[in-house]
This record gives structure tokens, C-alpha cells and sequence, in this order.
């Protein structure tokens, strides 16, 4: 087994839950491309009691934000060339179209619109992981505490969040070996995932809203269409853009987000790490485990259902340690440190001057080993 962790117990897990195909390695994946992803999120929410109260509209809120209800914007288009890389490792110049205006003017929000399953979903543009403090800011807190949205809206409201490597989804490309061992992890650790961050409480919603990624995944990663758990965005020459996951329910505690984002920001990265050595496989016997637990005869309740404890989850973190501390991911909640926002300056300013990783962390008082945490400072700019 090829050591893809640097840890010794992350490597002997992977021994035990998984097989490397080697031949189907991708050696041309560049992993620098996976490691400052952008993140745009769906926030659904029913025009309930508290919505009630404020008499704030979605039509209110898309006022509010600029744009208008119901429809999406962003016309303008321009030709820039791009340097690709191909499956084996070539590169080529092409063409492709930019929105160039698809977000002018725009902050944060690019959409308000009636959502099938609740009342209302506002959709942010894609950001980086340093931007996450003032989408708070300026969307979370104002439809939580301004319009009253309750985001798990019963066991009905998701927390759709679409992955991209670049601003615009024209530039954003992932590698379809990438996307294929990111599929294997969740299929593999989708029970685990699915517990570990749930809505509200101990509640989570029904899986036929993000279900498990049927087998003939393996071969032809994104085939199983928008509602499953890993929805791939692609364009109309297959390539796939985006990367929707839709396993998070909707939420009213803004460190789960920010957990989750890392959390999946950290699958995918290690999914690029591992598709450098080949594609995972793993026995039938835990697949046919998850999906006997993911069959909807199994939950009474039309919207909810009861989440419970899954240790393998902490399998799953010990394969993915380092891809989670390189996105500052932590299960605890901890106080803010009224001095990061400085730190995370202070490193920006000491990375345009061209000092090294190691010198900004003795800049900022760490010792010279504490790369990884200067990375992550870098990455979540505070948050």
C-alpha cells in the first residue's frame, strides 16, 4: 500500500477498508488545484413562523440583495485562453467562453428564487474558505436573525454546497480520477458522513434527498443525476466543473457549515492525492452494508430521521488527517481568537514579500516547523 497519509494508522485503516488499483493512477493530477477550492451555498428555508413575524418575503429578500426574483444573472461572455491538462499528462492551449459579467455588481448573492421542496433558496457565488467571515456576515446572519429563515426548515431545507476550482464555472475543471476516488470515500463512509452532521439536534433528513452513489460509479463518475449525494456539474462536452454535495442538511449553526465546508474541501483534496497512486476499491461487503442502511423503508418519518454514533467515522479522519489540517478543519468549537484576522494579515503581507512558509510562521510567533498551520491561516484567512 502506498503511503498516501504520512501516518502510520491513517495508511493501516486504508489497508483494511480499502485496494489501490494501480494501473488506473493519474500521475498528471496537480494537487496545488485542489488545495484553494471556492464554495458557493444553497440556504433553503420555509416562510415559517419566525419568516411570519419579520414579513420579510422572498421577493424581500431578493430586493434586498440585488437581484431579482426567480431569475439568475450574468450575460456577458469573452473568449480567454487556458492552459489544460490532459488525462496523461499534456498540455494544451484552448479557448473556452468566461462570463466575464456574470457577477458584476454582485457581492455575495447571484440568485433568489421558489425552491420545489421549500419556500425559498438563495444561492451565493463562489467564494474561498478566507471570504466565509463575511458571507456570514452579510447573508447568514441577515436571513437568520433579520427574516427569521430556519434553515432545516422540519427536515425539508439542504445546505447544498457546489465545489469549483476556479471563480467561474467556464475555468473550473476537475479530474474525473479525482471525482471517482471522492465517490469511493463516500460510498464507503456515507453512513458515517451523513451522522456526523446532522440538521438540527440529533435530526437529519431523508436520504432520497442526497442518496448513496450507486455502484456504476466506479466507472462513470456523476452518472447518478442531481439527487445523489455527489452530483457532478458538467458541461455539454462532459467535462465536469463543479462538484454539488448534497449530503449537508440546512442548519442554523454557522461552525457546522464552516466544519463542513472544510470537511469536504479536505475530501477532495485527498481524493486528488490519492488518484496520484491509483483508484480505490473496497469490498462489497461494506457496500452492501451501506446501502441496506440508506434504504428509505428504514425511515417512518417522511422528512427526519434520528442520527446515532459511528466510530468509523474516525477511520475516515485518520485517512484524510492531512488534507483536514491542510483546511484547518477541527470537530471542536473553539473561541474566536480575537487576533487571527491580524495573523492572517500579517502572513498575506509576509507571502507577497516572498518569505517562505517556515519564516512566516516564526513571524508570527510560532516555530519554524509550523507550516501547516501557516497554510491554514493562509487558507481560512480567520475563519
Amino acid at each position: 500500500m502506498v503511503n498516501i497519509n504520512n501516518k502510520k494508522e491513517g495508511e493501516k485503516k486504508m489497508k483494511q477498508n480499502f485496494e489501490l488499483d494501480k494501473e488506473l493512477a493519474d500521475k498528471g493530477i496537480d494537487i496545488k488545484k485542489y488545495e484553494s477550492l471556492f464554495t458557493g451555498y444553497e440556504f433553503e428555508y420555509d416562510e415559517n413562523e419566525g419568516v411570519a413575524e419579520s414579513g420579510i418575503s422572498g421577493r424581500d429578500v431578493a430586493d434586498h440583495f440585488g437581484v431579482e426574483f426567480r431569475q439568475t444573472n450574468g450575460k456577458g461572455k469573452k473568449l480567454q485562453k487556458i492552459e489544460m491538462s490532459s488525462y496523461g499528462g499534456n498540455k494544451a492551449t484552448i479557448e473556452v467562453n468566461v462570463g466575464e459579467d456574470l457577477y458584476k455588481g454582485i457581492k455575495y448573492v447571484s440568485s433568489v428564487y421558489p425552491d420545489g421542496s421549500v419556500d425559498v433558496e438563495v444561492v451565493t457565488v463562489p467564494i474561498q474558505l478566507k471570504e466565509l467571515g463575511a458571507l456570514k456576515r452579510e447573508v447568514f446572519d441577515y436571513l437568520k436573525d433579520e427574516v427569521g429563515a430556519d434553515f432545516f426548515a422540519k427536515g425539508k431545507g439542504g445546505l447544498h454546497m457546489t465545489f469549483l476550482t476556479n471563480h467561474h464555472a467556464e475555468r473550473s475543471r476537475f479530474d474525473k480520477s479525482v471525482i471517482s476516488n471522492l465517490i469511493q470515500l463516500t460510498r464507503c463512509y456515507y453512513k458515517e458522513i451523513k451522522c456526523a452532521f446532522p440538521g438540527k439536534g440529533r435530526k437529519s433528513r431523508q436520504l432520497y434527498y442526497c442518496y448513496l452513489p450507486s455502484f456504476q460509479e466506479k466507472s462513470t463518475p456523476g452518472s447518478d443525476g442531481k439527487y445523489c449525494a455527489i452530483n457532478c456539474r458538467k458541461d455539454n462536452d462532459g467535462n465536469i466543473w463543479g462538484v454539488e454535495i448534497r449530503m449537508p442538511d440546512g442548519t442554523d449553526d454557522w461552525e457546522l457549515i464552516k466544519r463542513q465546508t472544510k470537511f469536504w474541501s479536505a475530501m477532495i483534496r485527498h481524493a486528488a492525492i490519492i488518484a496520484k497512486y491509483g483508484r480505490l476499491d473496497f469490498n462489497q461487503e461494506i457496500f452492501d452494508e451501506q446501502v441496506n442502511w440508506s434504504r428509505p423503508k428504514k425511515r417512518l418519518n417522511r422528512y427526519m430521521f434520528s442520527v446515532t454514533n459511528q466510530p468509523r467515522f474516525s477511520e475516515l479522519k485518520k485517512i484524510i488527517e492531512s488534507s483536514l489540517r491542510w483546511y484547518g478543519y477541527s470537530d471542536t468549537v473553539v473561541e474566536e481568537d480575537s487576533d487571527m484576522e491580524e495573523k492572517c494579515a500579517k502572513a498575506l503581507e509576509m507571502q507577497l514579500e516572498g518569505k517562505t512558509l517556515g519564516e512566516i510562521a516564526t513571524g508570527l510567533g510560532f516555530n519554524k516547523g509550523s507550516t501547516n498551520k501557516v497554510r491554514a491561516i493562509l487558507n481560512n484567512g480567520g475563519n
